[in-house]
């Protein structure tokens, strides 16, 4: 894909409506024209960065954590010189996890503020919501925390990088692991119903087939997963399968351990942070089992030390955790391309360094760091972990790679 191929082709795709809808659009200035557009650079000594976090609504318990790593590495590369002397503003616009919500702060963002980019904004719904619209206006929507495979599409969104492993392959992970520690028992799977929660379940029953005994959805707007939870148990699952947010994994382990359901409980990577599960207690969250992209808090890692040290630094209120090492990881990737991406930097030159990014060294993840034309999964690999007695968790696979 060349240079000015990237933003024309969905623009094409809906030129005709939005003329016949706007009418007076040519008179409009929108953020990718009044910012220079795709193609043309960046001007003056500050480049606006965006990102949209659920700081209110059924993800709020992520927001601030999420925002903390975002912000650490951002003042980090403001306070040694910003990116090729451009000085990093970042803007954060609270989503609700709210998909209207959602579209309505990226069109802030685009057409009021003028931002070049979006970086680290979580949430498969809430990304599906803004998706077409800043394809369409030409901006990048990098590092997005979410494994939806939609979003791994460089045809159709040339401008969106993940940095969650996929949410294809992190069900087989899941499976091959159950075959080797958990074979033949019968499985209960919780989901989340929507997009998210369907990218997990549709993969994995396809995979476990028979195995599964009883799948049971919930709303993110509802408050309690027990009856869901009575019913994986009236079913007979001698094992619990989850695709859930941090706020259900929560739910779902509390209920458990109160009811006196001992079934060994594994939730979906996205949900596994010890400072957002702390929540649940130690006594439910002990045996608890999750993947992980990313590492223990082990200051010998050369990378995680570097978070420590900034999260002291720059976000000393935030607990650290698999959260916050997450964006902070994926805005270390975002500024290594915008710093390839030259000195007056465009939308284009962007993504083209993105996709030149080949085994990525000092991020705070696990296996390979990659993004190149034909698959935008940054992320790789992933571990099995456990959680012990100090709600931290300790890695119980080596890991694997999908």
């Amino acid at each position: 894909m060349n240079k000015s191929s990237w933003m024309l082709k969905s623009v094409g795709l809906v030129a005709a409506a939005s003329l016949l809808l706007t009418g007076c659009a040519a008179g409009t200035s929108g953020g990718a024209d009044s910012a220079g557009g795709g193609s043309e650079p960046v001007e003056g000594d500050t480049i606006k960065i965006a990102a949209l976090l659920p700081l209110s609504g059924a993800a709020a318990n992520y927001g601030p954590i999420y925002q903390g790593g975002i912000e650490a590495y951002v003042e980090h590369v403001n306070e040694t010189g910003g990116i090729n002397g451009k000085e990093i503003e970042l803007k954060v616009y609270d989503n609700g996890y709210d998909p209207a919500k959602s579209l309505a702060s990226a069109r802030e963002a685009v057409e009021k503020d003028d931002v070049f980019a979006f970086v680290s904004t979580p949430g498969t719904p809430v990304n599906d919501a803004v998706a077409r619209y800043l394809t369409e206006e030409g901006i990048p929507n990098l590092g997005i925390i979410t494994g939806a495979p939609q979003f791994n599409d460089p045809d159709t969104y040339p401008g969106i990088t993940t940095f969650q492993l996929s949410y294809s392959a992190e069900p087989e992970l899941i499976w091959d692991y159950l075959q080797e520690e958990q074979a033949g028992k019968k499985i209960g799977v919780l989901y989340q119903n929507d997009d998210f929660g369907k990218s997990f379940q549709t993969v994995f029953k396809d995979l476990a087939g028979d195995s599964i005994v009883s799948e049971q959805p919930y709303e993110s707007s509802d408050s309690d997963v027990s009856s869901q939870i009575a019913a994986l148990r009236a079913a007979g699952a001698e094992v619990v399968v989850s695709f859930v947010l941090a706020k259900f994994a929560i739910l779902a382990t509390r209920t458990m351990h109160d009811t006196g359901w001992d079934a060994p409980l594994i939730i979906s990577s996205n949900a596994n942070d010890p400072a957002v599960l702390a929540e649940a207690g130690a006594d439910a969250l002990e045996g608890l089992i999750a993947g992980s992209s990313f590492p223990t808090l082990d200051d010998s890692n050369e990378a995680v030390a570097e978070y420590l040290e900034l999260m002291e630094k720059y976000s000393p209120s935030i607990p650290v955790g698999t959260s916050s090492m997450q964006t902070f990881g994926s805005t270390k990737l975002f500024m290594t391309a915008l710093e390839a991406a030259g000195e007056n930097p465009t939308r284009e030159g962007l993504v083209e360094a993105v996709q030149d990014l080949s085994d990525v060294q000092g991020l705070p993840v696990i296996g390979e760091v990659s993004v190149s034309a034909d698959n935008h999964d940054a992320i790789r690999c992933m571990a099995m972990t456990r959680y012990n007695v100090e709600m931290t968790f300790d890695f119980i696979s080596d890991p694997i790679c999908g």
